[in-house]
């Protein structure tokens, strides 16, 4: 069994709650059958793509949006429908036999950038350095204020 989720399911984007937690909810049902029907010697996988380019998403992806988006992934573009298909086939087939309970993520990096093509860090890194940052501000403020002050 092959499921398609998104690369909605495991990362955040914004204005996609209802699509993006159904697409971890299927990630997750996944990973159960798979574990659930491996005694049967049925696998179970999913593939979490970017967007697609079907004729749906190049409508809703077009123009500037689209043109942002696909600046954000690594590799420059959306995925096409026979990439996630030879994607598919091969999970299907007895050649991934041992393949199971996985998630394929067919996003041209995207994922692994988390949207900050630019430095190549991670948001949850680039945060975490914020943080750090504010909390050595927070520090060296209350050492060099007068002791009067910080009561």
């Amino acid at each position: 069994m092959v499921n398609i989720a998104s690369q909605a399911g495991i990362i955040a984007i914004a204005d996609h709650a209802a699509y993006g937690s159904s697409k971890a909810g299927l990630i997750g049902l996944t990973k159960v059958l798979a574990l659930e029907w491996a005694r049967f010697g049925i696998t179970v996988n999913g593939i979490s793509p970017t967007v697609v380019e079907t004729p749906m998403a190049l409508v809703g992806w077009s123009g500037e949006k689209g043109e942002r988006a696909k600046a954000a992934i690594p590799v420059g573009r959306f995925a096409k429908p026979s990439e996630i298909a030879h994607a598919a086939v091969y999970l299907a087939s007895a050649n991934a036999g041992i393949v199971n309970g996985e998630n394929l993520v067919m996003d041209g990096g995207f994922a692994m950038i988390t949207g900050d093509p630019g430095t190549g860090k991670s948001v949850i890194l680039r945060q975490l350095n914020e943080r750090l940052k504010s909390m050595r501000d927070v520090r060296v403020a209350c050492l060099t204020r007068p002791q009067s002050t910080l009561a």
